[in-house]
């Protein structure tokens, strides 16, 4: 009877439900004609009204105690604790609320949590017995945790700082604690400190350094870097130093203090390149400040050398750069690309000239080379067109302005042959009754020429060919009086014999071997003449009288010589070897049968040494003539001039030496 009077009176009413709470009814007035009696209590329409005990309105969780009067502030109902906000129409408090400096967390319900952790959309808080949540450092069971205050208590997981100081949580949140390494959860090593703060940067353990990374504290394995220096450290954390390093099949280097190479490497005498970025060794061409250079497949610079890439030549430098621009290589010029490096061939114009080049890069000089159109010049040293020519129907060269006879052009003799119709002249001609040769390109030669791989001598001063004996540099040579060839080999003229070398040159004041396997002397005018040689000998061996007997001495200079060293020096004189051994000695030369002749030597066999061999002579010396010989004798005496019977050999065998 009183929820119809209630529900007639007021448009909008609150009902006590089942549970005690207040339930809202939407109660609308019915239209009829009495609408018009019913608008003086529409203006009087009065506000909610609260039973006693829970009321719920538009969302919001009131209490009203038995007068109907709502519950403000604080109030515990069947054990639980409520904050109902003055603030807020004395609606019960839901989620977090500060009160006077504290904060609280209250259910869904409105009841006050005060049951140690929450979990609130997905973070864990920790409340007290008194409710308030908690912030800062909480200890737990033996375990650490951090509440933090900036987020109203959240506790923290992983890696946070409180303050500068570094820690690391487990994924509970328990602080990692302990003291040196330890490891989390997911695999991760932190090193700590006693009081459970984590170290960061570098830390040194007996000769290892490792690396904890200064955001996080984990230690760092692979690559990582510290400022602008990026270091390695292998699986175990230990960094690595002064040692190469290949990663996915790139090389990288790392100095003494771990720190990762860029720029350049010298290491066991070559030279690498590392990236200045990546730290990556280089293989192929790199760039160094604008330098070009090149490594190879193993990463070695090459320097003093050409280099053919992709079938282009380049030109590489003592120091390893990419030559660019001019360059000089013995005869051969040669133009690098001022960018690349690329080594030129064909025609090029440089700087506005027109220069030609080699299939080998070569620069051409002193050619002649086709310009189109019937024409043609020659290149002179400086590999610029000199003289400009034309071809006749026979492709042969004339000069463009008709001169003929001898012309001088860029410091080169040519002839255009009157006889010919100014045709240019090449290898061997005649002009003023005179024998030339000119080179392919019509350059008149002087000098020493070799054409099919025969010798010619043109005279320096006015290229005309030599013919019979020639003085050249000090040394004679004889060309040929019919063709000019330089002679070599045994030549006999006027009755005189002389030798000439491979290389044409006159012996003298030496000896040669004839096929007998004795030795002709050449005098100083380069005819045989073996009394000449004699003479030398003798006199050799007259300046040496005096001289000890050494065993083993060579020279005189040496304080003395034995018998064989002593034959050996006087036939050296003449530019002949015998030996330094009475054994070498015997089979030089050839055996005499008859009497000996001045500058034979004489083997001696005595038979009684204690190491007589009937092989071996145990003695040499020189013969003189007239039976007097010149010897150094034996231990204790002097070089000496005796008479040959003096020496009572029991046998003795002659040596031809010079014939």
């Amino acid at each position: 009877m009183a929820s119809l009077f209630l529900s007639a009176l007021y448009p909008t009413v609150a009902f006590a439900g089942d549970d005690g709470s207040a339930v809202i009814h939407e109660n609308e007035s019915p239209e009829n004609e009495a609408n018009d009696s019913l608008d003086e209590i529409k203006d009087e329409t009065p506000s909610t009204l609260y039973v006693p005990g829970w009321n719920e309105v538009d969302g919001m969780k009131y209490y009203a105690d038995d007068q109907g009067d709502l519950v403000s502030g604080w109030f515990s109902n069947q054990g639980k604790r409520y904050y109902f906000d003055p603030a807020n129409g004395n609606a019960a408090a839901r989620g977090f609320v500060s009160l006077q400096g504290e904060v609280y967390y209250f259910e869904a319900d409105g009841a006050l949590y005060d049951k140690g952790w929450a979990l609130v959309e997905g973070v864990w808080y920790y409340a007290t017995a008194s409710g308030k949540i908690e912030t800062g450092w909480l200890k737990l069971d033996g375990a650490w945790y951090y509440l933090d205050p900036a987020q109203g208590g959240a506790m923290l997981s992983g890696t946070y700082r409180v303050g500068s100081t570094l820690y690391h949580a487990h994924q509970n949140g328990a602080l990692l604690t302990g003291n040196g390494w330890m490891r989390d959860g997911r695999g991760a090593w932190y090193y700590l400190a006693p009081s459970g703060s984590l170290r960061t940067g570098w830390l040194k353990q007996g000769n290892t350094w490792y690396w904890l990374d200064p955001e996080s504290g984990a230690m760092a394995t692979g690559w990582y870097r510290d400022g602008a220096v990026w270091y390695y450290s292998d699986g175990s954390g230990a960094m690595l130093a002064n040692r190469w390093l290949k990663q996915g099949g790139t090389w990288h280097y790392l100095n003494p203090s771990g720190a990762m190479r860029t720029g350049w490497l010298h290491d066991k005498g070559a030279w690498y390149w590392f990236d200045r970025s990546s730290g990556a060794m280089a293989t192929g061409f790199v760039d160094d400040g604008g330098t070009a250079y090149y490594c190879d497949g193993s990463g070695r610079m090459l320097s003093n050398r050409w280099l053919n890439k992709d079938g282009v030549w380049y030109a590489l430098s003592e120091s390893g750069a990419v030559r660019t621009g001019w360059f000089q290589e013995g005869s051969a010029r040669y133009w690098l690309d001022p960018e690349t490096g690329a080594m030129a061939v064909g025609e090029r114009t440089i700087d506005g000239r027109q220069y030609f080049f080699s299939s080998s890069g070569a620069m051409i000089n002193n050619v002649w080379v086709s310009l189109g159109n019937g024409a043609c010049g020659f290149i002179d040293a400086s590999g610029e067109v000199a003289l400009v020519g034309e071809y006749d129907d026979q492709n042969r060269i004339v000069c463009s302005d008709g001169q003929t006879g001898w012309r001088t052009v860029a410091g080169k003799l040519f002839y255009f042959d009157p006889a010919e119709a100014g045709v240019l002249r090449t290898g061997w001609f005649e002009a003023d009754g005179m024998r030339y040769y000119a080179d392919d390109a019509g350059i008149r030669q002087v000098g020493w020429t070799s054409v099919s791989g025969v010798w010619y001598y043109l005279d320096p001063s006015n290229g005309v060919m030599r013919t019979g004996w020639a003085y050249v540099d000090g040394v004679w040579y004889y060309l040929d009086p019919a063709t000019g060839a330089m002679q070599t080999g045994w030549l006999q003229e006027g009755g005189d014999w002389y030798y000439l070398q491979g290389n044409g040159a006159m012996v003298a004041n030496s000896s040669v071997k004839i096929s007998d396997g004795t030795y002709w002397y050449m005098n100083g005018s380069g005819r045989h003449d073996r009394q000449a040689g004699i003479d030398i000998i003798m006199r050799t061996a007259r300046s040496l009288l005096g001289v000890p007997y050494v065993w083993l001495g060579v020279y005189p200079q040496d304080g003395g010589m034995d018998c064989a060293s002593f034959t050996w020096y006087l036939y050296k004189q003449l530019g002949i070897d015998i030996g330094f051994e009475t054994y070498d000695q015997m089979h030089s030369g050839v055996r005499v049968f008859g009497d000996a002749q001045p500058g034979d030597i004489i083997l001696m066999y005595y038979g009684a040494w204690p190491n007589y061999n009937p092989m071996l002579p145990e003695h040499v010396v020189l013969y003189a003539g007239g039976g007097m010989i010149y010897e150094e004798p034996t231990f204790g005496g002097r070089c000496q001039y005796v008479p040959l019977a003096s020496k009572g050999a029991s046998t003795t065998a002659v040596q031809r030496i010079l014939s």
